[in-house]
Formats: structure tokens, C-alpha cells, sequence
């Protein structure tokens, strides 16, 4: 539940700002004569920058997202190749992030060397540790 929420509080973050930061900006725009030709297109080109802002910071939260901890949100860490190098080009060895904190780890494996082709980005999978002392003491 904590990684859900996490995520949709960067998203709101992310398209929040420039939203509050254009309306400030139309804000001063348009504070003066309205009717004028320059300053509503002025307002209307200006629109596309801060809606390209807005796209790449949702790009980056749902990137950032892609590596987090699913039980604590928190990055994961120390990513360790898997596997060996085929060919340069190809097939790279996948890589795995650990939870610092021992909730699980995270394999990705790389992009051309997924199944579903070269369009994939990488199949991800969550391998989660119920309880690491457990698992230490048996």
C-alpha cells in the first residue's frame, strides 16, 4: 500500500507544480490588457512548455517508481549483474537490486534479452523475503 501511495503522491507532485507554476504565469500574463493579440498568444504558446514539463516529470516518477522497494518504498540498492555476456550487442546479463532492508529483491533482466522482443524494456521481477531472520536461524 505504502509503494501504491507513494507513487500517487509523486504523480500529483509532478503535474501539480507546473500546473500551480503556470497559473501564476498566466496570472501576470494576462493581468494586463486581455484583448490584446500578442499577450493571448503569448498565453497560448507558453502552454506547451509546461505541459512538456509536466510529461517529463510524470516520465521520471513512474522511472523512479520502477526501482523502489514494493514493501517500504525506498530505492533499491547494490544492483549486481546476473548471468554472462553472450554478445556485446545482444544479450546482456540481467541485473538485480536489493532491498537494503531485506524485504525482497528485484530482477531485471535486459531489454533485447527479454522474451517479448526488442520493444520490451526488460521484464521486471519482485522476489519478496517474508522473514529474513527466519530464514537466517533455520
Amino acid at each position: 500500500m505504502r509503494y501504491w501511495a507513494y507513487l500517487a503522491a509523486k504523480l500529483l507532485l509532478s503535474v501539480a507544480l507546473p500546473a500551480a507554476l503556470w497559473l501564476l504565469v498566466a496570472h501576470f500574463l494576462l493581468a494586463g490588457e486581455p484583448r490584446a493579440w500578442p499577450v493571448r498568444a503569448l498565453a497560448k504558446i507558453a502552454v506547451g512548455p509546461f505541459f512538456m514539463l509536466a510529461s517529463a516529470l510524470v516520465c521520471l516518477s513512474l522511472r523512479d517508481q520502477r526501482l523502489r522497494c514494493r514493501v517500504c518504498a525506498r530505492r533499491l540498492r547494490m544492483p549486481l549483474n546476473t548471468g554472462t555476456f553472450g554478445s556485446v550487442l545482444f544479450d546482456y546479463p540481467g541485473t538485480e537490486y536489493i532491498c537494503p532492508f531485506g524485504h525482497g529483491k528485484l530482477y531485471v533482466s535486459a531489454p533485447m534479452a527479454s522474451r517479448e522482443g526488442w520493444w520490451n524494456w526488460g521484464f521486471m521481477r519482485w522476489t519478496g523475503y517474508r522473514d529474513i531472520w527466519q530464514h537466517l536461524f533455520k
